[in-house]
C-alpha cells in the first residue's frame, strides 16, 4: 500500500504513518540500522500509549523481515511494555494525559470528534477524523493531535491541537471559533492548562506537562474546575496583571540640602 507520494505505509485503526522499519520493503534491502531504529521507536510508541497490535503493525507492516528481525522487534516491544507497567504502577493521581482523555471523551459526547494520536501529519489527521465523523451521529466538528504532536508532548513541550467545524460554508469561521472556545473551556474544567490566540488559523496550545499516558491502569477520579474559572485564560500563558501599588511617599529634602 502506498500514499500519494508512492511511499509505503501501514494503516492500522486511527494510525497511518510511513514505515519506520523495512527489513526489505518492495524487495529493496535495507541496512541493520532500520531494525535498530524500529527497536528504538518501539519505546516511543509504548510511552505514547498505543496498543501492542498497532505498535507491531506500525513497525513491521508491509516489510519482509527475517525471523530474527521480527524476534528482535517483538522482544523490544515487550520489554518496553513491561518497563512501562512498572512505572505506571506508581501513578496514583490523575495525570494530565488522564485529564485530556476525559475532556476528549466529554467532547465526543457532544458531537465533536475528539481524537488523540490521529495519523502522522495534519492532513492525515483531518482525513482520519473526517472518516470517523461518518460513524458519529450529528458530528459537527473535530479536534485532534497527531503523532508529531505526541513526539513533542513526550519530550515535555506540550501539545498543539488542531480543530475546526465540518461546515465549509459561510458559518465555518464562527462555528470553528465557538468550537475552540468550547474545547479550551472543557480542557480547563478538567484541569488542563491551555491557551488559544483567538484565530481559527492558529492551533490550541496545551501547556508543557509530564507525559504519563496509561496503558493498563485505570485513571483515578478527580475534581473538576469551577465553570467560571474554566473560562479564564490559563495563567501559564496569561499571567495575572501586576497589582497597582501607590507610589512611595516622597521624603522632603532637609532645608540644608536644597543647594546641594
Amino acid at each position: 500500500m502506498t500514499d500519494t507520494d508512492g511511499e509505503p505505509y501501514v494503516e492500522s485503526g486511527r494510525l497511518r504513518r510511513p514505515l519506520v522499519v523495512g527489513g526489505r520493503v518492495n524487495g529493496d534491502d535495507t541496512s541493520d540500522e532500520a531494525v535498530s531504529y524500529a527497536v528504538e521507536r518501539a519505546g516511543f510508541y509504548v510511552v505514547a500509549g498505543l496498543p501492542r497490535d498497532e505498535i507491531w503493525a506500525s513497525l513491521t507492516g508491509g516489510a519482509e523481515l527475517t525471523d530474527d528481525e521480527r524476534a528482535a522487534i517483538a522482544a523490544a516491544v515487550d520489554a518496553a511494555i513491561a518497563a512501562h507497567a512498572i512505572t505506571e504502577g506508581g501513578w496514583h493521581d490523575a495525570t494530565t494525559n488522564d485529564r485530556i482523555s476525559a475532556a476528549f471523551a466529554e467532547l465526543n459526547g457532544r458531537g465533536v470528534v475528539a481524537m488523540e494520536h490521529a495519523g502522522f501529519t495534519m492532513s492525515e489527521g483531518w482525513s482520519i477524523v473526517s472518516e470517523a465523523a461518518e460513524d458519529v451521529p450529528g458530528a459537527t466538528a473535530a479536534v485532534f493531535f497527531h503523532e508529531q504532536d505526541v513526539e513533542r508532548g513526550v519530550e515535555g513541550h506540550g501539545l498543539m491541537l488542531a480543530f475546526g467545524a465540518f461546515d465549509d460554508g459561510p458559518d465555518h469561521a464562527p462555528l470553528s471559533h465557538a468550537l475552540a472556545v468550547d474545547v479550551c473551556r472543557t480542557l480547563r474544567r478538567h484541569g488542563v492548562l491551555c491557551d488559544w490566540a483567538g484565530d481559527i488559523d492558529r492551533r490550541i496550545e496545551v501547556a508543557p506537562f509530564a507525559w504519563r499516558k496509561r496503558r493498563a491502569t485505570k485513571a483515578p477520579p478527580y475534581a473538576l474546575v469551577d465553570d467560571d474559572a474554566a473560562t479564564e485564560p490559563s495563567a501559564w500563558r496569561h499571567p495575572p496583571a501586576p497589582r497597582a501599588t501607590a507610589p512611595a511617599p516622597r521624603t522632603p529634602k532637609p532645608w540644608w540640602r536644597f543647594w546641594q
